[in-house]
Parts: C-alpha cells; sequence; structure tokens
C-alpha cells in the first residue's frame, strides 16, 4: 500500500468505528467528534488539472467520545494551533440534536446544536454568580455553529451526522477562507425506522456507498462478482461526477480547493453519490428532511440534477435488478 492508501484505509477504519456506534434512538445522548488535519501541497491548489497524486503523511486523528464542552474546545484548538498553512481541518460530529431554551439573539445559536455531554452542571449556592443567576437561552453542554466560528480562520471542512445537523448550515465563511459544511438527513423514512439501527446511513454512504446503496435498496447479499461489477459502475459516476465538479462555472470556489487533495475528494463525491442515490429514490424523494444538505449547496451548482450522473444511478439499479426502488413498476429505463 502507498501512503495515500494507508491514510484512507486507517481514516476509513474510524468510521466504520463511528457509524456503527451511532444510533437514531433519540434516548441516546452521545457525540462522536474526529479531528483531523489534511495537507493540502500548493501545486495542487494552483493547478486542478495535475494528475499526480499528493504523497502526504498519515493525517492526525482525534476521536471523542461524550466530551464535555472545555475538552471538545481544548482539542479543537490545539488542531487549529497545529494547521500550516496548506493544511485543512476536518471535524466529524454525530450525536443526537438540541433546541434553544429560548431566543439567543444570534442565528449561530438560535437553531440549537448537537448534544456534547448530557450531565448537568452543577453551581456552587455559596458563589457569587449566584446572585447574578438568570435563566440561560442555550445549553452549557451543547455544540453550537457559533462555537466553530473561530476556527474559520482557517480551511475547515465540517461533518454534522444529527437529527439537528441543519443548525449547521447558517454558517458563513466570514474570513474569506474555504468552508464546507455537509450535513446529514434530520429524519428517516418509515421503512427504515421499522428496522434494527445498526448505525447512520449518511455514515454508512460516506465509508462505503456501494453497501449504503444496497441498505436503502432491501439487498442483504450480493455475489462478489456483480459486487466488482457495481463498483466498477461507481466509480464510473465518481468520475463523471469529477468532471463536473472541476468543469462547473456554478460550483463554488470550496469544493474546488479541498477537490485537489485526494482524500477530502473521495468525501465530495461519496456525499455527491449519496445526495444523487437518495433524492431519486422513491422513499427519500420529495422530503427535505431524508435528504443530506450541504452549504454551499450543490443544488445551485445543478450536479445532482445532472442527467448523466441520474443515468448512472439508475444504470446501477438495473444491475442489481432493483429499479423499482427508483421508478413506478410501469416504468422501465433498463
Amino acid at each position: 500500500l502507498d501512503a495515500l492508501e494507508i491514510r484512507l484505509l486507517l481514516v476509513s477504519s474510524l468510521w466504520i468505528c463511528i457509524g456503527y456506534c451511532r444510533c437514531w434512538n433519540k434516548k441516546l445522548k452521545m457525540i462522536t467528534v474526529m479531528l483531523i488535519i489534511v495537507l493540502i501541497p500548493r501545486q495542487h491548489q494552483a493547478n486542478l488539472s495535475n494528475s499526480g497524486e499528493s504523497s502526504n503523511a498519515n493525517p492526525r486523528k482525534c476521536l471523542l467520545y461524550k466530551p464535555k464542552f472545555d475538552f471538545l474546545l481544548q482539542h479543537m484548538l490545539c488542531s487549529y494551533e497545529q494547521l500550516g498553512p496548506d493544511s485543512v481541518l476536518l471535524i466529524y460530529i454525530s450525536g443526537d440534536g438540541c433546541s434553544p431554551q429560548a431566543k439567543a439573539g444570534s442565528e449561530s445559536y438560535d437553531s440549537g446544536g448537537v448534544v456534547l455531554n448530557c450531565g448537568e452542571v452543577s453551581r456552587n449556592s455559596g458563589d457569587l454568580v449566584d446572585d447574578y443567576y438568570s435563566e440561560p437561552t442555550c445549553n452549557l453542554q451543547c455544540l453550537y455553529p457559533g462555537d466553530l466560528y473561530p476556527l474559520l480562520r482557517k480551511p475547515l471542512l465540517l461533518i454534522v451526522e444529527s437529527n439537528n445537523s441543519t443548525a449547521f448550515l447558517s454558517m458563513k465563511s466570514l474570513f474569506g477562507q474555504p468552508l464546507i459544511v455537509m450535513c446529514s438527513p434530520i429524519d428517516m423514512p418509515l421503512f427504515l425506522q421499522e428496522q434494527p439501527q445498526r448505525g447512520s446511513i449518511f455514515t454508512m454512504f460516506l465509508h462505503c456507498p456501494l453497501t449504503a446503496y444496497c441498505f436503502v435498496c432491501n439487498i442483504v447479499r450480493i455475489p462478489v462478482a456483480l459486487w466488482d461489477k457495481c463498483q466498477a459502475h461507481v466509480d464510473k459516476f465518481y468520475a463523471e461526477a469529477s468532471r463536473l465538479l472541476v468543469r462547473s462555472k456554478l460550483v463554488d470556489s470550496s469544493y474546488k480547493a479541498f477537490y485537489s487533495d485526494a482524500f477530502l475528494r473521495t468525501l465530495l463525491l461519496r456525499f455527491l453519490f449519496c445526495q444523487c442515490t437518495l433524492r431519486m429514490h422513491r422513499n427519500f424523494r420529495g422530503n427535505h428532511d431524508y435528504l443530506p444538505r450541504s452549504s454551499p449547496p450543490l443544488e445551485d451548482a445543478e450536479i445532482v440534477q445532472s442527467p448523466n450522473l441520474i443515468r448512472l444511478v439508475l444504470d446501477l439499479a438495473c444491475i442489481l435488478d432493483v429499479l423499482s426502488a427508483f421508478r413506478e413498476s410501469d416504468e422501465t429505463v433498463c
């Protein structure tokens, strides 16, 4: 294995742990935070058409479980401090959503956030602050979009998997640095809610898109030869999506900046595959709560509506004989 393959393998192994620890049980209060530093060579930023692959060292990773806010902030700032001029901070957050107790008067806090640690904050009755204490508008042990704004002074790719993930879509690039926020669906169709949950379908798409595709199409077993054929078809989707991302004038510059790194490019393409698949699936389409979203939105670039990508998703359904999951029974495109 070369250095790039080792990087992808090690980071993907973390997603396996995250994806199968996370469930949609609303009674479970948990959060998983993964901080990754990814290096982007200058020559790749200057020339996106460069076909050479990066030989970056394996990125630094930090995996936190149910951290308190001060502990999480310490690790985020430590990772931020280590960012070089050609680096990107990747933050993956998985946890239950929290709503504000009252209007905070700030857009970055009014939409709620993600639960960090469900332990209650105790106050000493002898403290002087008790005399001035007022009812809080936000939860002390929740992570809000506004808490991440100091990190926007450097490039940031944020992935949020939560039933309140869309709260982070309000984040804007205030300092002119590349910023992408990729959010999971905030709800699931009934047919998935009725099944035993072994993880997040969104995280599964980011880890192994073909496995997730089979899962939403209710495919349990697949022969190895058919798997290889389908995987080659998924690779065709990546190739076409890459062409559209690079050539489109409507795609935000943040996507093109992160596209130059092989690891981040893989994430972006898998997210696109997830978007296209779920938008076309009969049980997902028509309800925005069932669909992943991003900021800046890729929908504005019309990539997810590309006829070529739509055709590739349907062709994959034909190969697996699950076209009925995407089209009415009397329709056929195979």
